[in-house]
């Protein structure tokens, strides 16, 4: 149920193509699209992202407008705050990779999807900036195929070791949901085999079309 043309913001986690497929955004331009409803595409990411789009292109497409962010630091969007956060993904360019912290009319979600267990620097953030979670969204690519948090994703065990680490600073409690999300083919991700995965921790399995309320 979602139209493109009505998008007005795109967060970008990374540069990989299956995150970030530039021939599919540049058909937002010229005679490929008409009367577009959002008519600015406002994009946020790191400048590795950047890069790739003008290596592509040779320039910012008229329809869209890009921020470059970069680690810890929190920009405006619209009606939403949005800080980006280092993720465990790229190891060959540790700088092009985030996740993100959206807060908006009092609600904050962490977004972390393609990364392995956040770096030690990631939770000494969130508690020195004393932060709250409403909805933890986690990558769990692996499903319960044993991931070291070294990996450049997590599985159940991993989400549980993050969540656990969440806990202890005040960032999550009773009260917040958390959801998985992000899973492979190569972990058997049965809609039914993972809920009961994860049914003791009372988490909730995401798939195409979910809505969530917090």
């Amino acid at each position: 149920g979602v139209e493109g043309d009505r998008i007005p913001y795109l967060l970008i986690t990374h540069p990989h193509s299956d995150h970030f497929y530039l021939n599919d955004l540049l058909l937002r331009r010229g005679a490929y699209a008409h009367e577009l409803r959002a008519p600015e595409l406002h994009c946020v990411g790191s400048a590795a992202c950047l890069d790739k789009l003008l290596a592509l292109h040779g320039h910012v497409p008229s329809a869209m407008r890009f921020t470059v962010i970069s680690a810890y630091e929190c920009v405006s969007i619209g009606d939403y705050r949005v800080t980006a956060l280092p993720a465990r993904h790229m190891p060959e360019n540790a700088a092009a990779a985030f996740n993100y912290i959206i807060e908006r009319e009092g609600k904050t979600l962490y977004y972390a999807h393609d990364t392995g267990l956040p770096f030690d620097e990631v939770f000494d953030f969130i508690e020195k900036q004393k932060m709250h979670f409403d909805l933890v969204s986690m990558d769990c690519t692996c499903g319960d195929i044993p991931t070291p948090d070294e990996a450049n994703h997590m599985g159940v065990e991993n989400n549980r070791r993050m969540l656990a680490r969440l806990r202890a600073i005040g960032a999550v409690t009773p009260g917040t949901v958390c959801v998985i999300n992000h899973f492979s083919h190569n972990c058997d991700p049965l809609q039914d085999r993972l809920e009961g995965l994860v049914a003791p921790d009372g988490w909730r399995v995401a798939f195409d079309g979910m809505k969530v309320e917090f």
